[in-house]
This record gives C-alpha cells, sequence and structure tokens, in this order.
C-alpha cells in the first residue's frame, strides 16, 4: 500500500496522508544546539516537526507546530554512526544539517524519509517534464521507480536488520541490529544495475 502511495501521481488527502509518525530526538548543526524531543510527521512530501505536547491534559505526543521540510529540498539522507548511537542526518544544502535520532525504529525512518525524498523528487522531476512540451514518459519512469523499490525492499527483507541470539535458556530471543552500512553497500551495487 505505501508503495502504491508513494508512485500514485494523484493530489489531494493522498499528498497529506500520514506515513509515519512519532516522537524523535532532533538537533540542526548549528554552534549552541542541543537536542530537542519533537512530534514528527513524515508524508509523501513534507516532513512536519511539531513541539512535544506536556501538561496533564495533553491528548497525544503532538504539541504546537515548529517547522515542515520540503523532501525535495533534501539534497541528501545520510546515517550516521556516533560512539553510542546512530543518527539520521538531512543534508539541507545552505541551510545545513538536521539530525535526528531514537533509540528504537530508526532504520525505519531513516528508509521511509529516503524513499519518500526520492519519490518526491521523481514526481517534481516528471511534472516539470510534462510541462517544458517534451513527451513524457511516465509509464518507463514508474516501472523503473517500482522496480527499484521492489528490489530495495527485497533486498531489505533478505539481509537487513534482523538476526536471532540465545538470551536464556527459556529459549527466548533477542533480536539484534546489523550495521546498516553494510545493507548500503549491498544497495548500492543492486542500484547500479538500474539506470534512473
Amino acid at each position: 500500500i505505501l508503495l502504491q502511495s508513494l508512485l500514485s501521481s494523484s493530489f489531494g488527502k493522498e499528498s497529506t496522508a500520514t506515513i509515519k509518525r512519532g516522537l524523535l530526538w532532533q538537533q540542526r548543526k548549528k554552534l549552541f544546539s542541543r537536542w530537542k524531543e519533537r512530534y514528527f510527521i513524515l508524508t509523501r512530501d513534507y516532513l512536519y516537526c511539531f513541539q512535544r505536547a506536556s501538561g496533564a491534559d495533553k491528548i497525544s505526543e503532538m504539541g504546537q507546530f515548529l517547522f515542515k521540510v520540503k523532501l525535495v529540498d533534501i539534497e541528501r539522507v545520510e546515517w550516521e554512526n556516533k560512539k553510542t548511537y546512530s543518527i539520521v542526518a538531512l543534508v539541507m544544502g545552505r541551510d545545513g544539517k538536521i539530525y535526528l535520532r531514537t533509540p528504537d525504529g530508526l532504520e525505519d525512518w531513516f528508509e521511509l524519509i529516503e524513499e519518500c525524498t526520492m519519490m518526491s523528487k521523481e514526481r517534481r522531476r516528471a511534472l516539470r517534464h510534462s510541462h517544458d512540451g517534451r513527451p513524457k514518459d511516465n509509464n518507463n519512469t514508474t516501472a523503473s521507480l517500482g522496480e527499484w523499490l521492489a528490489a530495495h525492499h527485497k533486498l531489505r527483507k533478505k539481509f537487513v536488520f534482523q538476526s536471532t541470539l540465545e538470551v536464556s535458556p527459556t529459549n527466548k530471543t533477542k533480536t539484534e541490529e546489523k550495521s546498516p552500512l553494510a545493507y548500503t553497500c549491498l544497495l548500492i551495487t543492486r542500484l547500479k544495475s538500474f539506470d534512473m
């Protein structure tokens, strides 16, 4: 379903439908910037940032709106390993970087932001291409993007993030995260076979 909504070129409700939401620690790359816990909502074209709600009468974790990032303005989405934790860096060109981290589920945020950014840029490129007078070949573009995403998900399921370790004599298991760098290297090798 996510793949279909990402590839869809229709606007309206789908363009603002929530793909992922939750609390993340956020920091901008500035001199005296500190980590702050924020509530984020990812849609197919934007990443919205809100303050974390506080007080006894809060209804949800989402507080006051702070800012939004157009996904087409993100140059790169990077995974960075620090000494004690990993972060996702949104490289914004002249606007610097926005860092995101969370103790659980950071890989999902990384992959979804990366995929949504790529698809948003492709929709923008296709829209510009359709308005500049040249013939439009959306079927070919959609097919190659669909193939890329299918390969991406297949490779992820085959390789990434899950292995089983023995935890105790009661045969309970624990999941262990593998290096996203190794996965990224395999993904880059796979991407070279597609002509985007």
